[in-house]
């Protein structure tokens, strides 16, 4: 087993505990994916977030069609954080079993590098946005290309930290890099509460 696929067997391992007495995953007659209580959908990794950021790009320019992704993801990330901060889960559990729960989702497998109330390190193998980008491109990415990535995590870390958060990708698989690397600091500007 390589290393990576041993940090995704911790990952599915935390997910599995949290959620050991639900059915996880099914699909129904009526068109339907139910996965841990709630409403999903499907879409394979070539056709998002690549095509959706390229149409936005020509109708927004780059900068607002990389906050398309970032915003709702920053939204989704407070959402599923919040969910488990009701089961009493404190902040560093926290932060890890929402960004464990990747992995679950086909998103990422991560590795926690530090985790304080000022700095977050986290790399993120196989991420979906990374993989995304390389489905449509033959050449790397000059940046980093993971804006829902980081929306999510800035979104976990307000609510795990009770603080607003911004992240910056550092290091991006679609670059050439080994993997992705996020930064997570608390803004200067709080507008949490």
């Amino acid at each position: 087993m390589s290393d990576i696929e041993e940090l995704g067997k911790k990952s599915l391992e935390m997910i599995k505990k949290i959620y050991a007495n639900e059915h996880l995953r099914e699909g129904n007659e009526r068109g339907e994916i139910k996965c841990a209580g709630k409403d999903w959908i499907a879409i394979d990794v070539k056709s998002f977030p690549y095509t959706f950021l390229k149409a936005m790009e020509e109708v927004a320019g780059e900068d607002i069609a990389a906050d398309c992704l970032f915003e709702p993801g920053y939204l989704y990330g407070k959402e599923v954080t919040e969910k488990y901060k009701k089961k009493g889960i404190k902040a560093e559990a926290l932060f890890k079993l929402s960004v464990c729960g990747g992995t679950f989702f086909g998103w990422l497998v991560p590795e926690f590098i530090k985790i304080t109330p000022e700095e977050n390190i986290c790399r993120i193998y196989n991420s979906f946005e990374a993989r995304s980008y390389l489905l449509n491109n033959k050449e790397k990415s000059k940046k980093p290309v993971c804006h829902w990535l980081r929306g999510v995590g800035a979104g976990i870390c307000t609510v795990a930290f009770e603080s607003e958060f911004e992240v910056k990708e550092t290091k991006c698989f679609a670059k050439g890099d080994k993997y992705c690397e996020f930064v997570v600091t608390p803004k200067k500007y709080q507008r949490y509460k």
